[in-house]
């Protein structure tokens, strides 16, 4: 991966991975991830040693699609990109329960979508913190949407919110 320092967009469709390499930290202008029908393929990635302050990749929307592995989302990618990445996307991953506290450091998010993730039953504290997040969608999640119903400080902020019905 670290000689595809001019990779713009990664598609990963119907592949047999089971993780992503570490070193997609050198895909510095990488804009694009599109991750579907992998259903091995888990997404934990931490920072690890020196990244944790230092990264910076230029991420601005990431999609992932009918992972049903996936119980965490990539901190390196997602955290990395804080400052760039504008839309995420996640449908169809009925292992992932609950999102992450870190989700608040990314402070440049204008569109989060979540659905059919049933798993999930509320957003992480901090939410607040994401005064550019002008849509939030979230389909085929009953509870999570119950949630966002009962505790509206947390999305207050969001000019634009779909919940189920």
């Amino acid at each position: 991966m670290q000689g595809l320092t001019s990779l713009q967009r990664l598609f990963l469709h119907g592949c047999s991975l089971t993780s992503l390499p570490y070193s997609i930290k050198y895909l510095k202008r990488l804009e694009k991830v599109v991750i579907q029908y992998c259903p091995e393929l888990n997404l934990k990635m931490e920072f690890q040693g020196e990244d944790k302050g230092n990264l910076c990749l230029g991420v601005r929307k990431f999609i992932i699609k009918s992972l049903r592995s996936l119980v965490d989302l990539p901190q390196l990618i997602l955290q990395g990109s804080a400052n760039t990445l504008q839309c995420i996307m996640i449908e169809n991953c009925p292992k992932l329960e609950e999102l992450p506290e870190w989700l608040q450091n990314l402070t440049s998010l204008q569109t989060l979508e979540i659905l059919n993730c049933w798993s999930l039953s509320c957003l992480p504290e901090g939410m607040q913190r994401l005064t550019v997040l002008r849509q939030l969608k979230i389909q085929g999640c009953p509870a999570l949407s119950e949630s966002c119903r009962r505790d509206q400080s947390k999305i207050a902020h969001v000019r634009e919110v779909h919940l189920d019905e």
